[in-house]
């Protein structure tokens, strides 16, 4: 044991170890009080050796705190207690708010469990981090999890989770248990300890990890509010619950390099999110029943679903390989490598664009709108889709400013026509498709022809 503790001290300078404060480490005896002695105040680096640890109740973790664990020393949580470490007081309600608390922590190397297959309570996280800054934990294998979050990481500004590993999660007919849970200071999502003023989360990146047999991953709880979330370069697989990786409020973030193999359901679930890069995952073995879909956008907004490979196996059984809707704010989808699953490649909002173009469904005597891309001029291109065939109506320059649309190119007796302003379903001439743009700077595409039309609507 000196050895290794003197080897740690070449290497970290000044470190103590739990065994400096009675830590016995063989797997039997509560080395808690050992931790907490070692842990006391903060403003160190702790090294912890190879062996066993058993732990009957949480261990406080103080600001400025590095935690180094051996690669062979395995942290057990026992039956009863359902914590490890924590960076507040539990039950402190007035302990620190916003991202006041506790921070500047970082975590490394060591194996996780929690006794699962004997367990019939409780819900186990590892972590449990609030109202902090500058939280970075890596290196870890988790072997087992009994109905909780793994980590938890609640209104955390800069946090990172790296190269860990995730397995065995056992879910006793619980929901909404996230391996890795980005979640606000409020009293239902983080009832332990600090301020319950709403914090959110800002800046947090998960990389490099491996999550085999877990529920999900990411936000469940809708009213979200975090910000420039980064999950990249993960591997899921064998996952149980309603999406691999689940954002609910998400604003600004990355979810790019993933594979997913062997879901029971979405790679990726967007709730209310805006402007997240979706970007080269892979996707292949969506084994759920219909209904469901690869990746999927609900009222979301200004995100970029792009250069994904989203495969149909024979053993997948997905809808569409992406599907949104309820968009108010264009999202810009790629369809290229998304193989079409029982009933399409794409399902998208009227104004979402897809692989370069608006697709609007026009019912007879409405009008829809789409929003430009670029400034509030340009060209715009429509066509008209019946059955498999593609008619170019119409090639035109718009200023909305003016509510200017010029036509400059038709097809040979095609009867569109150009027309100002608002278009509401019944202003144009009967019989025809009626284009405009206005100063609310939108362009109106009206049906009056009698029957649903399908418009394609590109802008160059």
């Amino acid at each position: 044991m000196s050895l290794t503790k003197a080897h740690n001290r070449m290497i970290a300078g000044s470190t103590v170890s739990p065994f400096d404060y009675g830590a016995v480490g063989d797997g039997v005896t509560d080395d808690s009080a050992a931790f907490n002695a070692a842990f006391l105040n903060g403003n160190k680096t702790i090294y912890v050796p190879e062996g066993t640890y058993l732990f009957d109740s949480y261990v406080r973790v103080y600001a400025n705190t590095t935690v180094v664990h051996s690669p062979g020393a395995e942290m057990v949580v026992n039956i009863g207690n359902n914590r490890l470490y924590v960076n507040g007081p539990i039950d402190g309600s007035d302990y620190a708010s916003g991202w006041l608390g506790d921070g500047s922590l970082s975590f490394e190397g060591g194996q996780y469990s929690c006794k699962a297959s004997t367990r019939t309570a409780d819900q186990v996280s590892y972590f449990k981090i609030g109202h902090a800054r500058n939280v970075n934990i890596r290196d870890m294998k988790f072997k087992e999890n009994w109905n909780g979050h793994y980590i938890e990481l609640n209104a955390v500004q800069n946090g990172s989770v790296r190269d860990c590993v995730f397995l065995g999660q056992v879910i006793d007919a619980q929901t909404g248990r996230d391996a890795i849970n980005i979640d606000r200071a409020d009293a239902s999502s983080f009832p332990e300890f600090g301020a319950f003023d709403n914090t959110t989360c800002d800046n947090i990146t998960i990389d490099g990890c491996l999550f085999d047999g877990i529920q999900t991953m990411g936000t469940h709880n809708a009213t979200g509010g975090h910000t420039n979330i980064n999950i990249s370069n993960n591997t899921f697989r064998n996952v149980t619950g309603q999406g691999a990786v689940l954002g609910s409020g998400w604003t600004g973030g990355r979810i790019v390099g993933n594979r997913f193999t062997t879901l029971v359901s979405k790679a990726i679930e967007l709730d209310t999110c805006t402007s997240i890069l979706v970007q080269g995952n892979y996707v292949e073995d969506v084994v759920t029943g219909g209904g469901t879909h690869a990746i999927q956008l609900d009222t979301c907004n200004y995100c970029n679903v792009s250069d994904n490979t989203v495969l149909n196996t024979g053993t997948s059984d997905y809808d569409y390989g992406y599907r949104s809707f309820n968009t108010t704010y264009t999202n810009v989808f790629n369809t290229v490598g998304v193989l079409a699953g029982n009933t399409g490649v794409i399902d998208a909002d009227d104004k979402d664009m897809i692989d370069g173009s608006f697709r609007l469904n026009i019912n007879a005597d409405a009008a829809k709108t789409v929003i430009p891309p670029y400034d509030n001029q340009g060209f715009v291109r429509f066509v008209t889709r019946s059955g498999t065939n593609s008619t170019v109506q119409g090639q035109y320059f718009y200023r909305t400013a003016a509510e200017e649309m010029e036509l400059i190119a038709t097809r040979t007796g095609s009867t569109e026509e150009t027309g100002t302003g608002v278009l509401t379903g019944t202003t144009g001439t009967s019989g025809k498709m009626t284009v405009s743009c206005a100063t609310d700077g939108l362009i109106y595409v009206e049906n009056r022809t009698g029957s649903s039309k399908t418009v394609w609507v590109t802008f160059n």
